[in-house]
């Protein structure tokens, strides 16, 4: 089943405090916009964005979470999680924590930071995601982290124009239904 849509999910701060960023400002910073303009572009779906909690974004699609939380993916149903992409994980814990939530993937902050700072200039490799998907994506998928994993790596490929490209093709790949 080909993609229906790509919601991006701008979670709110868990503990609201004056220090912390909440949806606005973390669209702005992130340059959400720009980056959901560059999904549209390689992609017949919908592409939007959805201010609120991952437990409740649309039940179609995939989904692009920016939390400040891993712990929300326990509200979720795990079909949303199979269906989800985290972004802005640290490199550190991030193997473990798409294993112990069993999510499709994600990127890191400085993967995605690195595209925002130059999109042209991009081999798209930094996706974090599924060994099973790189292969029938015909992509290079290497360890990932200072704890390998059987079922995630990074993906990358040079066959895919930019990010934006390889993340719709796995998305794609993904057979979301």
């Amino acid at each position: 089943m080909p993609l229906d849509a790509i919601t991006l999910v701008i979670e709110p701060p868990r503990n609201a405090t004056p220090d912390v960023a909440g949806p606005a400002e973390v669209r702005k910073f992130y340059e959400y916009d720009r980056f959901v303009a560059a999904l549209a572009k390689r992609t017949r779906a919908p592409v939007a964005m959805f201010d609120g909690f991952a437990r409740d974004a649309p039940a179609r699609g995939a989904l692009l979470v920016n939390t400040t939380a891993y712990e929300t993916f326990d509200e979720c149903d795990p079909r949303a999680r199979r269906r989800t992409l985290v972004l802005n994980g640290g490199r550190a814990t991030f193997l473990q924590q798409l294993e112990q939530y069993d999510l499709a993937g994600g990127l890191t902050t400085t993967r995605y930071m690195a595209w925002l700072l130059d999109p042209n200039d991009e081999e798209a490799a930094g996706l974090y995601g599924l060994r099973t998907i790189a292969k029938q994506l015909g992509a290079e998928c290497s360890q990932g982290g200072p704890e390998p994993s059987d079922r995630y790596g990074v993906i990358g490929s040079n066959r895919f124009a930019d990010l934006p490209a390889l993340i719709v093709a796995y998305l794609d790949a993904l057979a979301i239904d």
